[in-house]
């Protein structure tokens, strides 16, 4: 009896492996699916009140608040504030955590 719940326990291992496996990449990837629906859906929101001015990067890292970046040159400055005010919009009600990170863009 003992020796067939051991075959059983040796047999079912691998399974288990790859269901614990199968399932922690559905989580990695539902998380990459809500931050593109979160990058996209501020984008649209940038965009339609401001137009083409920037393009926000939204990103979750393991164990890390929400963070969006935003790539803001010298002369888009003054839209630092309605930037703050139309993410607080669009994502304060979605995340309570947030950072939000202004940067000059990379030299092209």
């Amino acid at each position: 009896m003992l020796s067939a719940l051991a075959a059983l326990a040796v047999l079912l291992a691998p399974v288990a492996g790859l269901v614990a496996l199968m399932m922690a990449l559905e989580a990695r990837q539902r998380a990459r699916d809500a931050a593109a629906a979160r990058q996209i859906q501020l984008t649209d929101a940038i965009h339609a009140e401001l137009g083409a001015v920037v393009a926000p990067v939204v990103e979750k890292r393991a164990f890390q608040p929400w963070r969006v970046v935003f790539a803001v040159s010298e002369p888009r400055r003054r839209d630092v504030g309605r930037l703050l005010e139309i993410t607080d919009r669009v994502l304060g009600n979605q995340l309570h955590d947030v950072q939000i990170v202004f940067r000059r863009p990379l030299a092209a």
